[in-house]
This record gives structure tokens, sequence and C-alpha cells, in this order.
């Protein structure tokens, strides 16, 4: 079988089973910690690493100097996906799992086609309910989200306001754009199910030629 790569929105369970998938013999190459080691030279006043310390570091949309940082995060997430491509092309049928970061979509449409071509890219879709409690989650612990031209602050709205508003239609905009590359679509009301167990989702996989 070709290497799998798991897409989809902030903690909707991609790590969760790439790390599932890694006890059985996969390789597991988490890519939030491979970008956070290129953004390495940023992040050097930080005390604490992992992928919060990065959130601290990108701030909101509305905080200053916010979009210079978007760029080089996008810029290190390239850096890392260009290496894991070339990495795949190299090894005949990788057993790999690749935990991608949720703005792997904003890395370009070319290494958005070398990711499908060399791996199985797998989208778990959440709910209407999910989507709800992942903005939930957001606001009281916000994770790196590059906003590209989503976000937009009207005079007249507070800064949660806006971010409450832009937040569902970046929501919508990466729900489309996951399909768009997606192989398999998982509905997240199932792999989140407590009785749900890797061998379930390899079956689930494995069934999309």
């Amino acid at each position: 079988m070709k290497a799998v790569s798991l897409i989809g929105f902030s903690g909707i369970g991609k790590s969760f089973w790439s790390l599932q998938l890694e006890q059985i013999g996969f390789e597991r190459i988490g890519c939030d910690d491979m970008v956070e080691y290129e953004l390495a030279q940023y992040l050097k006043s930080y005390s604490k690493a992992g992928i919060k310390t990065v959130a601290d570091w990108m701030g909101q949309p509305y905080s200053v100097g916010y979009k210079e940082r978007e760029k080089k995060y996008i810029q290190a997430e390239k850096v890392v996906m260009k290496k894991i491509i070339r990495k795949l092309s190299n090894k005949k049928n990788p057993l790999a799992i690749i935990d991608t970061t949720g703005s792997v979509i904003y890395t370009g449409t070319a290494i958005c086609k070398s990711l499908q071509r060399l791996t199985k890219v797998v989208y778990i879709q959440p709910s209407v309910e999910a989507t709800q409690q992942m903005f939930e989650r957001y606001i009281l612990d916000p994770k790196p989200v590059i906003w590209g031209k989503i976000y937009k602050q009207p005079a007249n709205q507070t800064d949660l306001q806006a971010l409450t508003k832009c937040y569902l239609k970046l929501l919508n905009y990466r729900a489309q754009q996951y399909k768009k590359y997606a192989e398999v679509i998982l509905p997240y009301e199932s792999t989140s199910q407590f009785n749900y167990s890797i061998l379930d989702f390899l079956h689930a996989v494995l069934q999309y030629k």
C-alpha cells in the first residue's frame, strides 16, 4: 500500500491516529515538530518547546507583525513538505504515516498534488458539532492558524467579534480545500467513537482503491 497522509483541522485526531499506526509498524512523520525545528531561530526566547510555543510566537491575526510571522510559518512548512516528498520519492512502497499540519493546504498546489501522488490522502471530516467545539477550543487555547486573506476586521468590531466571524469562514474554506485533495474522507463521528479501533481505521482507509 501507499504511504498515508492525514489531513484536516487541528484537534481532529490526526496525531492520535498517526501514533496508533506507528505502534503497528508505520514510520510516523510528524510535521508539527519538523515545522517547529525550522522555526527554531525565532523561538529562542521561549522557555518551552512544542506547538503551543509556536502559537505564542505567531499570535492572533490582529497582533502587530502577524502577517510577517505567517509568511515565515508557511515558508517553514514548505521546506518541511519538500523534505518529506523527497524522502517518499526515494523509497519504494514506504510504510509511512504523515501527520500533516492543518495548514498544509497553504503550501501550494504542486506540493499538495505531490502528496496526492505519493500517498493516500485521508481527510478526517468534522461534524457541525465538532466544528463548533474546535472553535471553542481555539478561543481558549489558540494554536498556529494561517488566515491568508480571510481575516478582516471592520472598525466597528472588537478583536474577538472579528475572530469569531472570520474563523467560521476559515473553517468553511479549509473544509473545501481538504476535500479537494483527499482520496479518502472519514467522518469524525466514526473515528472519534471509543470503540473505533485501529483495524476499523485501516479497513476504512483500504476500502478506497
